[in-house]
């Protein structure tokens, strides 16, 4: 049975693609880790963007429990998304990997980003397992979607 989603999750910041372009890869993010420091917001051409500094562990295998090195993880998100998130919270994030190029000091600088379209806390039970739920949703009609555009170019 197909999981269903029973609380749309709220994706207020657009991910560009070209609609006439079958959709063969994406990128998916769904990390947990703690709020390092306060979050901050900066001003950009497209309006506020919030960032915030997740401190996680690096994903070893499935085969051990133990956890990887610690890594830091740049959230960029609507600053609604983070209304109430504090420096220490534990947050899950999910969202879609970026690469962000702009100029710095006379060189191209490259930042890769967490573009996030929901977060939540992990003391919140039930959101945390609507979120969850979504994220596998996604990966399914994803999965679908791409393999249906194999098909029809088969």
């Amino acid at each position: 049975m197909a999981p269903t989603l029973t609380v749309p999750v709220q994706q207020t910041l657009r991910v560009a693609r070209a609609d006439s372009a079958p959709l063969t890869w994406w990128s998916l993010t769904l990390a947990q880790g703690v709020v390092a420091a306060p979050p901050t917001i900066r001003s950009t051409a497209r309006g506020e963007i919030a960032e915030l500094d997740l401190r996680s562990r690096a994903f070893v295998s499935a085969e051990t429990t133990e956890p990887g090195p610690p890594i830091g993880i740049t959230i960029v998100a609507n600053p609604e998304l983070i209304e109430g998130v504090e420096e220490g919270d534990e947050l899950l994030v999910f969202g879609t990997t970026r690469r962000r190029f702009f100029r710095a000091g006379g060189t191209t600088v490259a930042r890769t980003e967490v573009e996030a379209v929901s977060i939540v806390k992990v003391s919140d039970r039930r959101r945390r397992s609507r979120l969850i739920s979504h994220a596998l949703a996604w990966i399914e009609g994803m999965g679908a979607a791409s393999a249906g555009g194999r098909a029809a170019k088969g």
